[in-house]
C-alpha cells in the first residue's frame, strides 16, 4: 500500500545518530516524546483505553506505525503492535465492549520503543488492565452473522486468557472468559473463535 503524508513537526537527534537515517511517527496524536539515552533512539507511544469501533478493521487513530527512510521522502511504515479480533452473534445492540486479561497484564497506557527495534516494547506510564471499544451513540446491531471487533494491543503472551464484557443499549451486560492462553504478535490479528450471547462455552 502506498500513501501520502504532510510533515507537520520536525526534531533533531543528537549529532551522534547516523544524519542520514530518518524516521516518521504515524500517528500524530500518539506520539508521546522522545529520548536518546545509551546509544538508542526511543520513541514514546499510546495504547488509548478506549478505541473507537470501525467495521471491518481496527481503529486507525490507536495504530501506532514507525516509517523508516535514508533520503527524508519515501518511508516504509511498519505497524508496531497486534489484534485481537473477535467476533459475536446474537440479536442485541452493542454499546461497547471491555477486554481485560485474567493475569492482570497492562492492557492500554504509555510505551516506548527503540527505532530501530521495534520488536521489544516497554510500559512507562498511565498504565491500565483494559481495553474499551466504543460503539458509538447509536451501537452496533448483532445478527446471526458474526461481528468482529478489534482491539490494538500489545504484542505478547496472555498466559491467563481474557475476559470480555459486553454492554448493550438495553442496559444489559454479559461476560464471556477463556482461560486458554493468547498470543498477539506484531502486524499480526489473532481470531477468537466465534463468541455466541448467552453460551458459556468459548
Amino acid at each position: 500500500a502506498r500513501g501520502s503524508f504532510s510533515l507537520e513537526t520536525t526534531y533533531r537527534i543528537p549529532d551522534v545518530w547516523n544524519p542520514t537515517d530518518y524516521y516518521a511517527f504515524y500517528p500524530k496524536e500518539l506520539f508521546a516524546g522522545y529520548n536518546f539515552t545509551d546509544g538508542s533512539f526511543l520513541l514514546g507511544s499510546e495504547i488509548p483505553q478506549i478505541q473507537e469501533y470501525q467495521r471491518g478493521s481496527y481503529d486507525n487513530d490507536t495504530n501506532t506505525m514507525i516509517g523508516f527512510s535514508q533520503d527524508n521522502r519515501n518511508f516504509m511504515f511498519q505497524n508496531i503492535l497486534g489484534y485481537l479480533r473477535v467476533s459475536i452473534k446474537g440479536d442485541k445492540c452493542v454499546r461497547n465492549i471491555e477486554l481485560q486479561s485474567n493475569g492482570s497484564e497492562t492492557l492500554s497506557g504509555l510505551f516506548s520503543f527503540a527505532a530501530d527495534d521495534i520488536n521489544s516494547l516497554d510500559w512507562y506510564d498511565n498504565k491500565k488492565e483494559t481495553i474499551k471499544i466504543d460503539c458509538g451513540k447509536q451501537g452496533v446491531q448483532l445478527s446471526d452473522t458474526p461481528t468482529d471487533f478489534y482491539f490494538v494491543m500489545m504484542p505478547g503472551e496472555y498466559a491467563d486468557g481474557i475476559s470480555l464484557t459486553l454492554n448493550f443499549t438495553d442496559d444489559t451486560t454479559f461476560t464471556k472468559s477463556t482461560s486458554k492462553s493468547i498470543t498477539i504478535k506484531r502486524n499480526t490479528i489473532h481470531p477468537m473463535s466465534v463468541c455466541e450471547v448467552g453460551d458459556v462455552e468459548w
